[in-house]
């Protein structure tokens, strides 16, 4: 119903009095007036049906204002209470901040005097190639520390001279020799996350100071190190007493890994022999993988044996690349490695090129052998190799129940 009927019906009622009031030979006065329409319009009002929605919304509305009112007093407290920890906090971090900026400080200054103490020691070094080292690896050591306080360390390789060359035996240098990173000398890759410390350089090859051990680097051979979040490749190319002449390849410049990354499955012998790569290491080189229903932890060159005699095989890990494993397999007659051998026994391997006989085996793995040719016992663990001249070696692949199993090789 709409409820403007009754209020416009008592309006005109309203007026018409007052008309009549105003012809009336005795008009009432102005209050009088006032009165007569308040009650009229109040008649009206309360004659009118009440309006369900304004009644709604005033129930609305004392809701919201009830509901506001509690969440104010209830979350108050709690904002006060977050603003004072939030600024405890805050104090708590710049006194860190400021700790952190004094020790930074105090430890640079540590290593600046240990450095001139290394300085004098490699003073005295001399000749010593013992000596020159240790004192090497140990200024490498300190140059490390030095570039992790120094965020600002140069984005571009570059060469930093950490320790004279006294620390080194006395090289006969090459003056201006273009490409040579001399003895002494820190070599900075991938942003400064990889540092290079050369520690001695001789015809043969170079020893290297990186990821906090020394390396031997043959002329020719070639490196593959974690630099931060990318990987860096060093490779030999040359090697004289004044320097090392070393190339290197980080992040994008290098070529795709070699091998099956974790979680791959390789096959062999048309499927018969599944290998599955549960983990690859790079530093120290490794691998493990579930082959024939057993885990098998093996490092670069190193075989799992399988199987018995007649159906033998071997599944050997050639080399790992930045979290990929390279694999091979051999089986049968072209596995070139003896039935297990007791110890006081005998074993030809290579068409009689090499015959062993084993002493002992220990209770670590290790086995005691004699070969004939050589002087003497040698003690061989898994997977080492006695080099028998020409470029053929014997390589203790592993002990099992029966004893040990043996390889023989030459290089191509």
């Amino acid at each position: 119903m709409d409820t403007r009927l009754p209020i416009a019906t008592a309006a005109a009622g309203v007026i018409g009095v007052f008309i009549g009031t105003l012809l009336a030979p005795s008009a009432p006065d102005e209050a009088e007036i006032a009165e007569l329409v308040r009650v009229q319009m109040a008649e009206a009002e309360a004659a009118a049906p009440a309006d369900p929605l304004a009644g709604e919304l005033a129930a609305l509305r004392q809701r919201t204002e009830d509901r506001l009112a509690a969440i104010e007093a209830r979350e108050d407290p709690r904002i006060d209470a977050l603003d004072a920890a939030l600024g405890t906090l805050r104090g708590q971090t710049e006194e860190l901040r400021r700790q952190a900026l004094e020790s930074t400080t105090r430890a640079g200054g540590a290593l600046e005097a240990l450095h001139g103490r290394i300085e004098e020691i490699a003073a005295r070094a001399g000749s010593d190639p013992d000596l020159a080292d240790r004192v090497a690896a140990l200024a490498g050591e300190i140059a490390q520390m030095r570039g992790a306080m120094a965020p600002g360390a140069a984005a571009s390789p570059q060469l930093s001279d950490p320790l004279p060359a006294a620390a080194v035996p006395p090289p006969a240098r090459i003056p201006d020799a273009a490409g040579l990173v001399s003895p002494g000398s820190t070599l900075l890759l991938a942003d400064g996350g990889l540092r290079v410390f050369v520690s001695r350089v001789t015809a043969e090859g170079a020893r290297l100071f990186l990821q906090g051990e020394m390396v031997t680097l043959p002329v020719g051979g070639s490196l593959t190190v974690p630099a931060g979040r990318d990987h860096c490749r060093l490779t030999l190319e040359g090697a004289t007493p004044g320097g090392a002449r070393l190339t290197t390849a980080c992040g994008a410049d290098l070529p795709a890994p070699q091998g099956l990354p974790p979680g791959r499955t390789a096959l062999f012998e048309d499927g018969r022999l599944r290998v599955f790569v549960s983990r690859v290491e790079d530093r120290p080189p490794r691998a493990r993988l579930w082959i024939d229903s057993r885990m098998h932890d093996l490092a670069p060159g190193r075989l799992a044996l399988l199987g018995s005699a007649g159906d033998r095989c071997g599944v050997r890990l050639e080399s790992v690349d930045r979290g990929h494993a390279t694999i091979s397999a051999t089986c049968g007659a072209a596995l070139a490695v003896s039935e297990p051998v007791g110890p006081g026994s005998s074993v030809s391997l290579g068409d009689d090129a090499a015959r062993v006989f084993l002493s002992a085996l220990s209770g670590d793995g290790r086995a005691r052998v004699q070969v004939a040719g050589l002087e003497g016992l040698h003690d061989l663990g898994p997977g080492d190799r006695l080099e028998l001249g020409e470029g053929c070696g014997l390589v203790l692949e592993g002990i099992e129940p029966g004893g040990a199993v043996f390889g023989y090789g030459c290089d191509s």
